[in-house]
């Protein structure tokens, strides 16, 4: 039992890690988005 709690990280990591996973995936979404108005943009420009 002892072993297997110091095998596995702790809850608060884990919640910090998915934490940031979220905050990056958040950011990645935005600058996703933002590409593509860019792309629109310049379709609509060049037409």
């Amino acid at each position: 039992m002892y072993l297997n709690q110091q095998c596995l990280p702790t809850s608060t990591s884990i919640q910090s890690r998915f934490s940031r996973l979220q905050t990056n995936f958040f950011t990645l979404g935005e600058e996703v988005g933002l590409i593509e108005i860019k792309i629109k943009h310049l379709k609509e420009n060049a037409a």
